[in-house]
């Protein structure tokens, strides 16, 4: 199968957390995207803003294949974490995203 710009992949959902452990944090997601040459997921990071209000800085900390689960490990223990995944198919040279999941945040252990 191609991906062409008029179908983009179908963003995931469900976007959930637990914790690990005081340093990981497990992700699950719920794939709504058929399966494809070229799909997988990118996972991006975003820590709480430094001022009260402020934007949150979001990060790519991960990339997988066709499946729904990403654990974010080397983490600070006790602290707040924010997620967002999107799908993608990778065509040739070319990517093409789906929107954004739901965003969480997650809490490591202390």
């Amino acid at each position: 199968n191609v991906a062409t710009v008029d179908m983009l992949p179908l963003a995931p959902t469900s976007l959930q957390s637990t914790a690990q452990s005081s340093t990981a944090v497990t992700l699950t997601w719920q794939n709504n995207q058929p399966a494809v040459a070229g799909l997988g997921y990118d996972i991006w990071q975003g820590r709480p803003p430094a001022v009260v209000g402020g934007p949150i800085t979001w990060v790519q900390v991960g990339q997988v294949g066709n499946v729904n689960t990403f654990i974010n490990t080397n983490l600070t223990p006790d602290s707040t974490y924010y997620y967002q995944v999107r799908a993608f198919v990778l065509n040739g040279t070319k990517y093409y995203f789906s929107g954004w999941s739901n965003t969480i945040n997650a809490n490591t252990v202390p």
